[in-house]
């Protein structure tokens, strides 16, 4: 997910040490957590209309396949009656 190397944590460790102290540490985690779980709730439910959405155009992509299709069939039976008739007796 998050391309971090030892060094760049031990950074960010430095940095909330000087700007929170070493009090509010847990409070800071706890926010940064909660911030993360929603925005992963977020991320989750995007994912899943993007899904919906894409399976959603496939199937309309499926019928109109099918329409045509049809289409195509009904106007080669009109084009060709007696093919039709050879084939019934």
């Amino acid at each position: 997910m998050l391309d971090i190397g030892f060094g760049e944590i031990v950074l960010i460790v430095i940095v909330v040490l000087i700007f929170f102290g070493p009090k509010s540490i847990p409070d800071v985690a706890a926010t940064i957590s909660k911030g993360m779980s929603k925005f992963k709730d977020v991320q989750n439910g995007f994912q899943s209309q993007m899904n919906d959405l894409k399976n959603e155009m496939n199937e309309s992509i499926k019928q109109e396949e099918l329409k045509k299709q049809s289409v195509n069939d009904k106007k080669e039976d009109s084009q060709n009656p007696t093919i039709s008739n050879k084939e019934e007796k």
